[in-house]
């Protein structure tokens, strides 16, 4: 605006129409890099924000979800067999029995409470984890000194239901674990399988060793898993089964034992077919 209304003031002037030209396409092509450059960072920014609260609503999600999965654990699942223990206690009280009888509602009211119990294992391993955070301590652990007592612990219930539970555990094999963990995933997959395999059964657990890893397996003969529950069957949407002798879950043991392996650097998968039986695999690092 000086230079057109006073001319005169202006010292240095272009020394041709060329050189006027480039300065002022120069401007424009500076002017739209830097509106693209701050256009660019600006949606940069926003994707980067809608990121961050598609982020929080999953986790808020995922907390919701857990939330509705304890308050179902807490109002049924635990109710309903503490209901029953009472309903026994009850029964034993008030009415005359034989041995037989006395017997039978031992054993019913054993496996109830045997049930609760493992139950609120989980729950209170699940629990601690999600208010303290996950604590692993990994050490030296032996395969074999971990499932011996869990096959001791076991045993009474596979003789029970008639299930044949075989066992090839090299005594030698050592990995890097956390003690209480592995025992927990070890107890679940073995808890599990003995739950859904039919009476006369065929339980294997073995353990295998690569160059950098140990394989410990737990295989079944029962009816495997249903297509429809592959997907979530280490989620908290895992819904509720129930075994061949009507022994029911709550659907939280294998995703503890997802997270516990994943946590111990280690790895937790399976192989189903229908009415072929189930193979759980957990790998962990062998010691170096």
């Amino acid at each position: 605006m000086i230079d057109y209304f006073y001319p005169e003031s202006i010292i240095l002037r272009y020394t041709s129409r060329l050189n006027r030209t480039v300065d002022i396409a120069s401007t424009y092509v500076v002017g739209i890099v830097l509106i693209y450059l701050a256009t660019y960072f600006f949606r940069k920014a926003y994707r980067a924000e809608q990121r961050l609260v598609e982020e929080k609503s999953k986790v808020l999600e995922r907390l919701n979800a857990e939330k509705n999965k304890l308050f179902s654990i807490i109002s049924h699942d635990l109710r309903s067999p503490l209901s029953s223990v009472q309903q026994y206690l009850e029964i034993i009280k008030e009415t005359e029995l034989n041995d037989s009888q006395k017997k039978e509602i031992e054993a019913d009211l054993l496996d109830v409470v045997r049930n609760t119990q493992e139950m609120l294992f989980n729950l209170l391993s699940w629990s601690t984890s999600q208010m303290d955070g996950l604590k692993v301590n990994l050490t030296q652990v032996t395969i074999y000194a971990v499932l011996r007592p869990i096959l001791e612990i076991y045993k009474p219930l596979a003789i029970k239901k008639q299930i044949h539970l075989n066992h090839s555990i090299d005594t030698t094999i050592s990995v890097v674990a956390d003690r209480d963990m592995l025992q927990l995933i070890v107890r679940n997959l073995v808890g599990n399988a003995i739950k859904f395999t039919p009476f006369g059964g065929l339980i294997t657990i073995e353990t295998m060793q690569t160059d950098t890893h140990c394989l410990i397996s737990v295989k079944d003969n029962g009816d495997g898993i249903k297509p429809e529950d592959k997907e979530t069957i280490f989620s908290l949407k895992s819904r509720v089964t129930f075994g061949t002798n009507h022994e029911k879950g709550v659907g939280l043991g294998l995703f503890l034992c997802k997270e516990y392996a994943e946590v111990q650097q280690g790895k937790l998968w399976f192989e189903s077919e229908t009415g072929s039986g189930t193979s759980f695999y957990l790998s962990l690092p062998l010691i170096k």
